[in-house]
């Protein structure tokens, strides 16, 4: 059996660095494309999620409040459709409630079974 094994690795060898070498150099930028991702869906900035606390509009939220967050399909058409350099800009006010009925991102995980956190 172990001739079998060397003589698959004498043929593939550069086949299994190739895939090594792929996913080295892969792992971090896909790991960012995830990050910003979830970022989009729930309508968010990196500042935002990284210093909640040190944020004057959204230091008196309880954790987990994301107030710009308009469910899943409105954050991916404002992401998408709005034209950054539009003459009228949306102006965001601070949400303290969410919408029946609509899909949240950043609640998907929230349950009154466990928490992570």
């Amino acid at each position: 059996m172990s001739g079998y094994w060397k003589g698959w690795f004498e043929l593939n060898m550069l086949v299994v660095v190739g895939m090594l070498a792929l996913f080295v150099f892969l792992w971090f930028p896909l790991c960012l494309v995830g990050y910003h991702t979830m970022l989009l869906l729930t309508n968010q900035t990196t500042w935002e999620l990284m210093r909640h606390d040190r944020i004057s509009y959204l230091k008196d939220l309880p954790p987990g409040v994301l107030p710009f967050d308009q469910g899943l399909f409105q954050n991916l058409k404002t992401f998408f459709c709005l034209h950054p350099y539009a003459k009228t800009q949306t102006r965001w006010t601070v949400q303290h409630r969410q919408q029946e009925g609509t899909l949240y991102c950043g609640q998907l995980f929230a349950n009154s079974y466990y928490s992570c956190c």
